[in-house]
């Protein structure tokens, strides 16, 4: 065993010496010993996956990979959650995520960056093991709040479940060696994101909810709380959603619309997703949305009339001229009660005009008499999820500290050139700017000068 650290705490040492020895001993007597099973697999931040078991599927022969999410609970609390998403425990005002929910969460993130699983060379399947709740405490995780769940009860395996769980693991699972394909799971890295931009149609088309992650959820479920807020008592009401370069915020932004029309029930005609000033994030959200057949208009905010929107959602809002006179516009006398969404990062001005920052929307907002939700983005997933990439940054242009602990390794450098043409000459041929100049390319915008 590892010492508790800031890498392995208490909590993850129990789940070592419980849960997992309670799973591999059941794997055991299920006559599949030759599994190969990782433990607590990082994906993001300190988000973990407690285990997945690696072998062939029985149905198919394919590699397959099992996520199992381990609960400790024994105790479920009484009076619900404040979203479906959460499960109230025993304890006073202590939520934590659902299991469904949770093990769901980490497929998703694996089928999106998981570069093995992405290509289709290994199947997933979850399960929730849950061995210290009684069964009579099962019935409140699909009940009242989280009936969407419901369908999936027989992937949660509770206290006195060990017979099921074996015949399901015998269900899914050849016997023979899983050594294949642990080792070709572990061979496979979270790529850059190129698909972000790529997958607005298919969000714009309301045929997938986008996948949130780490800090994104926070942002999610503050969004949805608001939401019902803003049901039972209409009025104005905002949230700034500050964030690094590579954060998601576009992303978010988008999810927070379709949690508005599809979840909330907001008239797709009363939401807008307007920008300050990005002509290439305009271009883009454009002809995504013109592909899915959405034949809204995406104004600038600058023409943006306060129409009767119910949620405006502004990205790079920091790029924002005249705060007060944007707020005046939106929720000024005699408007339309509205949410509004400021997607900003403090340090992507451009102009010495653009004064969009969280503090000026924060004052702007107060003498509006609107008190704003404020929420932090800091996995960086467009750059490999290394947080620490733009506190170099920051660092280097505004002597902010950088992080105490840094990655070993890592696949960014930070380059000083005392020339723009330096930057290009090292900027030519890399897969990045390859793959910058295609995706410019595909969307009929200006081909960058470092051809």
């Amino acid at each position: 065993m590892l010492p508790p650290d800031s890498t392995h705490n208490l909590e993850e040492q129990r789940s070592w010496r419980e849960s997992l020895y309670r799973l591999i001993q059941i794997v055991n007597t299920s006559g599949l010993s030759d599994l190969w099973l990782i433990a607590e697999y990082s994906l993001i931040g300190t988000h973990r996956i407690d285990a997945i078991i690696c072998g062939f599927s029985r149905l198919f022969g394919r590699p397959l990979a099992l996520i199992v999410e381990s609960k400790q609970w024994n105790k479920i609390g009484d009076g619900g959650a404040q979203h479906a998403d959460q499960v109230k425990m025993n304890f006073a005002n202590e939520y934590r995520m659902h299991p469904v929910a949770q093990m769901f969460q980490y497929e998703h993130q694996l089928e999106a960056n998981h570069s093995v699983v992405k290509a289709g060379n290994i199947q997933l399947a979850v399960l929730a093991f849950m061995h210290n709740l009684p069964e009579s405490q099962k019935p409140k995780l699909f009940t009242d709040e989280y009936r969407a769940f419901a369908q999936y009860a027989h992937l949660v395996f509770v206290k006195d479940d060990e017979a099921r769980l074996t015949h399901y693991l015998g269900s899914l699972f050849k016997k023979c060696s899983g050594e294949q394909t642990a080792k070709q799971f572990l061979a496979g890295h979270y790529e850059l994101s190129r698909a972000d931009f790529f997958g607005i149609t298919k969000i714009l088309q309301r045929k997938d909810n986008a996948v949130m992650l780490a800090d994104q959820i926070e942002v999610s479920l503050a969004f949805d709380q608001l939401c019902a807020e803003f049901k039972k008592n209409p009025r104005h009401m905002a949230m700034i959603v500050q964030g690094s370069a590579g954060t998601g915020k576009t992303i978010v932004g988008l999810h927070l619309e379709y949690l508005a029309v599809q979840r909330h029930l907001i008239p797709l005609r009363r939401t807008i997703f307007t920008f300050a000033k990005s002509r290439m994030l305009h271009n883009i959200l454009g002809q995504a949305m013109s592909a899915s057949g959405d034949p809204r208009q995406l104004p600038y905010l600058d023409m943006l009339s306060e129409h009767d929107y119910s949620l405006v959602i502004i990205d790079e809002a920091h790029r924002m001229s005249d705060v007060p006179q944007h707020i005046y516009t939106l929720v000024g006398p005699n408007t339309r009660p509205k949410i509004l969404v400021f997607l900003v990062d403090d340090h992507q001005c451009v102009h010495v005009k653009e004064c969009g920052t969280e503090f000026v929307l924060k004052c702007a907002l107060l003498t509006a008499g609107i008190t704003p939700v404020c929420k932090q983005l800091t996995v960086q997933k467009r750059c490999g999820f290394e947080n620490h990439f733009t506190a170099v940054l920051r660092h280097l242009f505004f002597d902010e500290q950088t992080p105490s602990q840094e990655p070993a390794a890592s696949q960014f450098q930070v380059t000083i050139t005392d020339s723009l043409s330096g930057h290009r000459q090292k900027a030519q041929g890399t897969p990045e700017t390859r793959f910058l100049r295609q995706m410019v390319c595909s969307h009929g915008l200006v081909e960058p000068p470092f051809s």
